[in-house]
């Protein structure tokens, strides 16, 4: 099976193609908007290609050509922006190619965007923190300006918890010059802030029905409090689970997506707090764990029947976040089977660009 990854600059492109690679009938082909991404330098790369345009019909006609000359058997997206752009020309790239399951791009724009999301869910009655837009907010703060704090401001859109801070207290907020804030990922509003602890599932599905998950559970923060944990557990949790069947059939959800939620300590119930229609930074660790989301994506978009993969419950570590932090290799009593690390030493060159990139 021939997979052209048409966005190679992402910067989950490595563990996506390290993934696929563990089936030794993927022949890997990699495209970027870059000249030079890091994934372009793995071993199991059969060919790279730049992308000189971002015109979307030349984007287009450049991946084809180039799928055409390898024989590629299916396009694998992986970041929201392209997703979207293929979901746009679906039907007229699957004339030629197919395309992993993708969301709608109806449902694409409703599931990025952090408010419409959180309207929508009220609305279908799915649990969510309470939402208000910033006007909303300060006409309830002028009535009910004790029981508000802390809260949350965040963008509409955006990911890697970017822009997103916690309000402690209403002269706290009313600080906050909102027009000098960094618009570049939409208006912001506001959120209540839930007491309580951070579990996410991963998923994919088709036509709403979930194929493949792993729900994980934080146990290792990083530097900001809202970017994605540096260790995780893996577990069961049938209630949340739940939570998420409901939501992903309602909106009909076709592709992978990566969920966050939070545990509410005062109503006893998991909330959503946003979802990712891409792939995710911990997604080594579900391999590691037994699902293989970006082989299963090419399995699913071929029909091809399989029963809901079972996953081990282990932990995860990015042992980049721990070389960083040394004493949490004896306070976590990790072990080097629970990290990443044979995935850096096997993608050695890759990675060592990555990080020579980042400086």
């Amino acid at each position: 099976m021939r997979v052209l990854i048409p966005d190679g600059e992402s910067g989950h492109a490595i563990a996506v193609a390290q993934s696929l690679l563990l089936n030794e009938e993927v022949e890997l082909y990699i495209m970027a908007q870059k000249k030079n991404p890091p994934s372009k330098f793995l071993k199991g790369c059969k060919a790279f290609k730049w992308i000189e345009t971002t015109d979307e019909k030349s984007y287009l006609e450049s991946i084809l050509k180039f799928a055409f000359v390898h024989k590629v058997n299916i396009i694998l997206p992986i970041d929201e922006a392209s997703g979207k752009v293929f979901s746009q020309y679906k039907d007229y790239v699957e004339k030629f190619i197919p395309i992993i399951p993708l969301p709608e791009l109806e449902t694409f724009h409703l599931v990025t965007n952090k408010r419409l999301l959180a309207e929508f869910c009220i609305k279908n009655e799915i649990p969510v923190p309470m939402s208000w837009k910033l006007s909303e907010f300060n006409k309830e703060l002028q009535v009910n300006d004790v029981q508000l704090f802390p809260t949350i401001i965040k963008p509409e859109c955006g990911n890697g918890g970017k822009n997103i801070q916690l309000i402690k207290s209403k002269e706290e907020y009313l600080e906050i010059d909102f027009e000098s804030l960094n618009k570049d990922f939409g208006d912001y509003f506001v959120q209540e802030f839930i007491e309580g602890y951070d579990i996410d599932m991963s998923v994919l599905c088709m036509n709403g029905q979930i194929k493949a998950y792993t729900i994980q559970k934080a146990l290792l923060g990083r530097k900001s409090k809202f970017a994605a944990a540096a260790g995780i557990e893996f577990l069961e949790n049938n209630e949340l689970k739940k939570v998420v069947e409901k939501l992903m059939l309602q909106l009909c959800y076709s592709g992978i997506a990566h969920l966050d939620l939070r545990f509410d300590k005062k109503t006893n119930e998991y909330k959503l707090i946003e979802i990712n229609s891409r792939f995710w930074g911990s997604l080594l660790g579900s391999t590691k764990a037994g699902v293989n989301f970006p082989y299963l994506c090419c399995k699913v978009r071929f029909n091809e029947e399989f029963e809901i993969p079972k996953y081990s419950k282990n932990r995860y570590f990015d042992i980049f976040s721990l070389l960083k932090r040394p004493y949490f290799f004896r306070d976590y009593n990790v072990k080097i089977k629970e990290t990443n690390a044979n995935f850096l030493f096997n993608g050695f060159l890759a990675n060592a660009v990555n990080v020579f990139n980042r400086g």
